[in-house]
């Protein structure tokens, strides 16, 4: 190795990659960084604050998932199983989340342009009826008719008396 690095030379490619991942980083999150935090979630909306919690309890546990691989804790095993844990929380909340993104792009119905749509498929002009056409069609629906009575039904009331 040269005394004035102590990269090895096959490392060297990847560290430059991470470094501009890093610049990157920076970059992506300079808007989020640069102001209090409060601030920055006060001007976005539900989802948004969402999104933003959601990576952050993700980053905290990768970032702590990788402190204890680091470390030789007696703990380590029970603390690994913690943080799946939560990891899994985490991906059952991204998953409500990602729901909740989808209802809201999703398609509304113009209710109008389907009551036209039925009207027409029916043939009925879709204005309203006058009260008198109205209130014939009210006794025409009270009225009910009687039922047909099957040779079984028959067989069975008479069997019972």
């Amino acid at each position: 190795m040269d005394s004035k690095t102590d990269i090895p030379p096959s490392l060297a490619p990847k560290m430059l990659a991470m470094m501009k991942a890093i610049d990157e980083l920076k970059t992506g999150l300079s808007p989020i960084v640069s102001k209090p935090h409060h601030e920055v979630l006060a001007k976005l909306d539900h989802l948004e604050r969402a999104k933003i919690h959601i990576m952050e309890s993700y980053t905290l546990n990768a970032l702590f998932w990788a402190l204890i691989k680091l470390s030789s804790d007696s703990d380590a095993e029970q603390l690994e199983k913690d943080i799946k844990t939560e990891l899994g929380r985490i991906k059952g909340v991204q998953q409500r989340v990602a729901e909740l993104e989808a209802r809201a792009s999703m398609q509304r119905i113009d209710q109008a342009a389907a009551r036209r749509f039925i009207n027409h498929g029916l043939g009925t002009s879709g204005k309203r009826k006058k009260k008198s056409s109205i209130a014939k069609e009210e006794e025409v629906s009270t009225v009910q008719m009687p039922k047909k009575r099957s040779k079984l039904q028959d067989d069975i009331n008479s069997s019972w008396q």
